[in-house]
């Protein structure tokens, strides 16, 4: 199968058959959509996170939905570079990667250097 993608749509039907069943195996559950090209990309696509396991913490305070915890950022990240893989030379898009607003606070404990140990 080939890595090149004609259009954003293209690629976002790839990314709902491959990946999306892959995080839902885990627990995850997202919302992908795609909007068409504009001048200086070729298309937008936005992936939202919108369910989390109930033991993976999203959110590091209860009351801040911008500051996350480092496996959340962790996640975003490689869902980032699989998608930098996935279109490898092909199509030039605008990512964006989010939590929804809805997931709720699980406490959350930073690891010490200690515990590493």
């Amino acid at each position: 199968m080939s890595n090149k993608y004609e259009t954003v749509t293209d690629f976002g039907r790839e990314f709902r058959k491959e990946i999306a069943p892959l995080l839902n195996s885990k627990g995850f559950a997202i919302k992908l959509s795609t909007s068409k090209r504009s001048y200086h990309y070729d298309g937008n696509v936005n992936i939202k996170i919108t369910k989390v396991p109930t033991n993976f913490p999203v959110w590091t305070s209860e009351y801040n939905r911008w500051d996350t915890t480092d496996n959340a950022k962790k996640l975003l990240e490689t869902i980032e570079n699989r998608v930098e893989v996935k279109l490898s030379g092909g199509l030039d898009i605008r990512l964006e990667l989010e939590y929804g607003n809805n997931i709720p606070y699980i406490k959350y404990k930073k690891p010490t250097e200690n515990e590493n140990e």
